[in-house]
């Protein structure tokens, strides 16, 4: 996956969610490591419901308020295992969690726990949705586990190993994943 520049990813969220003036023009801002930014390329975006926008890039974990960047990182911030932050999701309680290189981290409550294999998680996660149980399916080139307090579960299919970075779960809930030889769907029993 590519990140997105990130003046232009900000510009476009920014005209988009402010409605201009009467005769239709936008307003842009751009952002940049002049403004505070660990760096100018983002791999994921986030509003959480307490308001706040997290920014994920490869040099750290950005908050912003509205007023200004605060970046976490292994340097500045216990139980942050990784400075790559690759994908981000807030679960139903409210904590936010963030994908890494080597796993899975979690904000809650004002504090980073980190998460990897010694916690019951595959290697190489391409993607992560958080599950009816209280947990999390999580898409790797091992596999599809279900994930909960530190223990895995296979989900078995017949669709091989997902392959690459493409894990997508759609309105319903079904989850989309590429294995070799084409896409496969991944649908909740009903029963």
């Amino acid at each position: 996956m590519r990140p997105l520049p990130l003046c232009l990813t900000l510009a476009f969220l920014f005209a988009v969610s402010y409605p201009g003036n009467a005769s239709g023009q936008y307003y842009f801002d751009s952002w940049t490591t002049e403004n505070g930014l660990p760096q100018n390329s983002i791999d994921a975006i986030l509003q959480t419901r307490d308001g706040y926008l997290w920014i994920a890039t490869a040099d750290g974990l950005v908050r912003y308020d509205g007023v200004q960047f605060r970046v976490f990182n292994r340097g500045n911030t216990p139980g942050i295992n990784d400075n790559r932050c690759l994908r981000l999701l807030e679960d139903r309680a409210g904590g936010l969690w963030i994908q890494n290189q080597f796993g899975l981290m979690c904000y809650r409550d004002g504090e980073f726990h980190s998460y990897t294999v010694d916690d019951g998680l595959p290697e190489r996660i391409s993607g992560f949705f958080e599950d009816d149980s209280s947990g999390f399916i999580v898409v790797s080139n091992a596999g599809l586990i279900r994930w909960r307090d530190g223990s895995s579960t296979p989900i078995l299919h017949e669709g091989g190993n997902p392959r690459g970075n493409l894990a997508y779960r759609d309105k319903s809930g079904s989850i989309w994943f590429n294995v070799g030889k084409g896409l496969v769907q991944l649908t909740r029993d009903a029963a």
